[in-house]
């Protein structure tokens, strides 16, 4: 297959905490789709992530086995990239975009969570980590993932985000879905996202639950099993040389270190500071698409 045929035909942008773990594995499913390994990140340069960079071929390679099937490819953060958009307009004109969002009261708290599991974040607490972030200003906070850790509200700030993809690749081309109408209205969203990529509407996939809320038990030990000091890094490869054993015990270190729970609660209060915070975004956000937002806002 030529690398010409490996192009995706569609993009699953975020934003993250949004659902759109549950569509990628949901879209997987489907006989005439095939998905990329998620997160990958190739777009967006500005991210500053800390991870290998993909070559054009590296990524590629990514969809060898896509064959004559349509091709997807998620990452939640080329939505807040400011680069990413035009990026992907370069690699394939015709691609069709899919945003996903939710009401930022929920979708923070569940970014808080994941980024402690990521180990971009230390601090447990919820509203203490949301004023931390606000008391941030414009200071670097580097951290495992990025160069520069996102802030809360600079992540849920959508407005601005989708604009940019709508002004890029125009209506046709970009379809938003909020996380609502996904949980409460999953067939209908589903038939419509199949529409929009260009496959048959009639699959229905399980739908069984997927990325749960983790619990960290230990967050020191979870960063540590993330990036270990470079000290205990050269013990450990002394007493365990063998690489692949190496990284099975760490995995299973984090698997005991971690338990699926329910999502947290949040107070009424911090919900109430969150919405009027993001309330001028929301507005425009839902003039931008044309949906009704104010429950957002309650």
């Amino acid at each position: 297959m030529t690398a010409k045929t490996n192009i995706p035909d569609f993009f699953i942008v975020g934003a993250p905490k949004c659902g759109t773990t549950a569509l990628d594995h949901h879209l997987s499913q489907h006989p005439e789709i095939f998905m990329a390994k998620k997160e990958l990140h190739y777009f967006g340069k500005d991210l500053g992530m800390k991870q290998d960079e993909l070559t054009k071929e590296g990524y590629l390679a990514h969809f060898t086995e896509a064959g004559k099937l349509r091709k997807g490819e998620s990452s939640v953060w080329y939505l807040y990239s400011k680069t990413a958009a035009q990026e992907i307009k370069a690699f394939n004109p015709e691609a069709r975009i899919i945003i996903m969002l939710r009401r930022p009261d929920e979708m923070i708290p569940s970014l808080h969570g994941q980024f402690i599991y990521d180990a971009d974040l230390a601090e447990t607490n919820f509203e203490l980590a949301f004023q931390q972030d606000l008391n941030r200003e414009n200071q670097p906070i580097p951290c495992f993932n990025f160069e520069n850790r996102p802030k809360f509200l600079e992540a849920a700030s959508y407005s601005e985000q989708v604009k940019r993809y709508l002004d890029i690749f125009g209506k046709k081309q970009v379809l938003i879905v909020l996380h609502e109408d996904l949980k409460l209205h999953f067939e209908a969203t589903y038939r419509k996202v199949l529409d929009f990529i260009g496959v048959s509407t009639d699959f229905i996939p399980d739908q069984k639950q997927v990325n749960a809320r983790k619990d960290i038990k230990n967050v020191s030990l979870h960063h540590m099993s993330k990036e270990p000091p470079k000290g205990l890094r050269r013990v450990f490869r002394f007493v365990v040389p063998y690489k692949p054993l190496r990284h099975k015990i760490m995995q299973q270190v984090e698997h005991l270190n971690v338990s699926e729970q329910q999502a947290s609660s949040v107070s009424p209060e911090m919900k109430l500071k969150i919405n009027d915070l993001l309330k001028t975004d929301v507005l425009s956000l839902q003039q931008l698409i044309a949906r009704d937002l104010s429950g957002w806002l309650k």
